[in-house]
């Protein structure tokens, strides 16, 4: 196993116990804080950013997976959102298409699921966001018009 490997497997673990943390606690604000400075953290970690790694993938994964926990949707969303936009500033096309992929995509994917939608289309309202509303469509660019028309 290369090192790349042991980070990611590092990372997963560690954003798996802040999540364990914070179901215990309740999801209180402490908790929550420690989450998303653990996840912030594994994305500014210099391995990171070193093209596409199984790092990215655990990270971006995990932060994604955390839109499925009704009391850490927004703040995820918020996260994926910031992410977003401060790769598009920075022109850093490797990290989007990373973002594309974990998170963007699966909105555009069948079935339609208007929660994830209507996340999705809450990107067009800022300049350096509204690039992952079209990449998410990528692969599905039928998809878009008819989801744009509802969303």
């Amino acid at each position: 196993m290369d090192e790349i490997d042991k980070l990611a497997e590092q990372a997963e673990a560690e954003i798996h116990e802040m999540k364990r943390q914070c179901q215990a606690a309740g999801h209180d604000a402490q908790s929550r804080t420690n989450l998303w400075k653990v996840i912030q953290a594994w994305v500014g970690h210099p391995r990171f950013d070193e093209g596409f790694n199984a790092l990215e993938v655990v990270v971006l994964n995990e932060l994604e997976f955390t839109l499925s926990d009704e009391l850490l949707r927004s703040e995820g969303w918020r996260l994926i959102a910031e992410l977003a936009g401060r790769w598009h500033r920075e022109g850093n096309e490797t990290r989007k298409e990373a973002l594309r992929i974990a998170s963007f995509e699966i909105a555009a994917e069948p079935p339609e699921y208007a929660p994830t939608l209507e996340l999705l289309f809450s990107l067009t309202s800022d300049p350096d966001t509204r690039w992952a509303v079209f990449a998410a469509y990528k692969n599905f660019p039928w998809r878009l018009r008819p989801h744009a028309r509802k969303y």
